[in-house]
């Protein structure tokens, strides 16, 4: 598919504009307090004025920054828990300490180290297997034409 029939279709598609549910939680029957997100429909605005007003240049270089879970300066984890947080908030699952995510970090690294090792391997051994058949079919192919020759 190309660029130009993937831009046609989603064109073409209609797709209705998101109004927001007003939900208002509260603990208990008594509880009266307003809820948090009472002014959410500013927010919005105000965070949507501020997208509008960035001016987006086409010299503007990604950076690309290697993800390290032990300098706290580049405030990988403390984003990693916010976004984590959120997540479990959204789903209702529990929420985690930075020193959690911390240490689950630190795992995942390793995990794909070792998955990648793993798939590298399984694809040297058919790769090898390859090998083995082709040179295994090119000793038949040989051995066939030396016997026509030396019978002919």
């Amino acid at each position: 598919m190309t660029m130009d029939e993937c831009k046609k279709i989603s064109d073409s598609l209609n797709i209705p504009k998101y109004t927001p549910q007003k939900i208002v939680v509260k603990e208990n029957a008594n509880d009266d307090t307003e809820d948090v997100g009472a002014n959410d429909e500013k927010t919005i605005a105000d965070c949507l004025a501020y997208l509008n007003s960035v001016k987006i240049s086409p010299d503007m270089k990604i950076k690309v920054v290697d993800f390290e879970k032990d300098d706290d300066s580049n405030h990988h984890i403390d984003f990693l828990t916010a976004v984590a947080n959120l997540r479990g908030r959204n789903y209702h699952i529990t929420e985690g300490s930075r020193h959690k995510v911390k240490m689950i970090a630190g795992k995942i690294i390793p995990a794909i180290a070792t998955s990648t090792a793993l798939i590298v391997g399984m694809n040297g051994m058919e790769l090898i297997k390859s090998i083995v058949v082709c040179h295994s079919f090119l000793l038949y192919l040989y051995f066939q034409t030396r016997e026509k020759k030396l019978t002919s």
